[in-house]
């Protein structure tokens, strides 16, 4: 089968690798580079945050953590554990449900808990350096004989006649794309600093502030800003979040900035991943909506979509 992907984000590109190797020819149409995708500015830790708690959801996160448990011996990948902390203010704050099914979950509280916060979860979790881990999968898609080109597709039709089957991985721009009100953004902005010895994940309940060393780096953020649209970089958003992190580690004091990034969550109540015959005149199978969790269930996710495009869903 020829399958057209249009979307070049972590969904669209898992999406691609589960159909190339299931002996699809694979073509990926991004409209942007990586660099200026949702996926760059991704926290990629693998946990379900913003997205729909179901059954599916955690079948397609524990199939992710599987694939990504299979590719982290090769160092190129960009795949490391890491012992991360979530945290509150409020002694009495009653700890979700979700969290306490992550790997190796446990509640902690007084000095377990950093800087004054008084309970959280602990968890140990896959974390993906996206500058390393996105590279590395196009790379092993682009050797099999898969093609990515930059080009932005306005409709279906574009690619009817080329292509037996197109699968629609627009993340937030499905909106408009397939015409779906239920998709919304949910701008994240985070600051890419050097990493100058933290190797400690932390998060916290109140507001939506984390940080997470990835090898020769740092993420710090963030927002949550529902509705935004907007991809420039708030100047103040990025003072803000570098003065939070200072205050919970003193290396962080003085931070060499590397990258200010901005993207757009693709929040929906469910995710969207299902086939479509009438969208045009060859099928189309659906696959995005999953919210701040594209990396924790993009590989589930993927092999949910190779399914359908197969006939083989159950």
């Amino acid at each position: 089968m020829k399958i057209a992907v249009i979307g070049g984000g972590i969904t669209g590109l898992t999406t691609a690798l589960a159909l190339q190797e299931a002996g699809c020819a694979v073509t990926i149409f991004s409209r942007d580079p990586f660099e200026k995708t949702t996926s760059y500015a991704a926290g990629a830790i693998s946990y379900p945050y913003a997205v729909e708690d179901s059954t599916r959801a955690q079948v397609w996160y524990a199939q992710n953590d599987e694939m990504l448990m299979s590719l982290m011996d090769d160092p190129a990948a960009g795949i490391f554990w890491a012992h991360w902390k979530k945290c509150t203010l409020d002694p009495y704050f009653e700890i979700p449900e979700m969290y306490m099914r992550l790997r190796d979950a446990r509640v902690i509280t007084g000095d377990d808990c950093p800087l004054g916060y008084k309970k959280g979860v602990q968890a140990k979790l896959l974390v993906m350096h996206v500058g390393r881990y996105y590279p590395f999968l196009k790379q092993r898609f682009e050797r099999a004989g898969g093609t990515f080109y930059l080009r932005e597709i306005k409709n279906f039709g574009e690619l009817e006649k080329d292509f037996d089957l197109i699968v629609n991985a627009t993340g937030v721009h499905a909106r408009y794309f397939a015409q779906d009100e239920a998709v919304y953004p949910m701008r994240g902005q985070v600051v890419i600093i050097k990493n100058p010895g933290v190797n400690f994940h932390f998060a916290t309940f109140e507001g939506k502030n984390y940080f997470y060393p990835r090898i020769d780096e740092i993420l710090i953020g963030g927002s949550a800003e529902i509705g935004e649209w907007d991809l420039t970089p708030n100047d103040v958003l990025t003072r803000d979040m570098l003065a939070w992190a200072k205050t919970v580690d003193p290396l962080l004091k003085n931070p060499e900035i590397i990258n200010v990034r901005v993207g757009l969550r693709p929040m929906r109540p469910q995710i969207r991943v299902e086939r479509d015959e009438h969208s045009c005149a060859v099928p189309v199978v659906h696959n995005y909506g999953q919210g701040g969790a594209g990396y924790t269930v993009a590989w589930g996710c993927a092999f949910a979509a190779r399914d359908l495009v197969l006939g083989t869903a159950a």
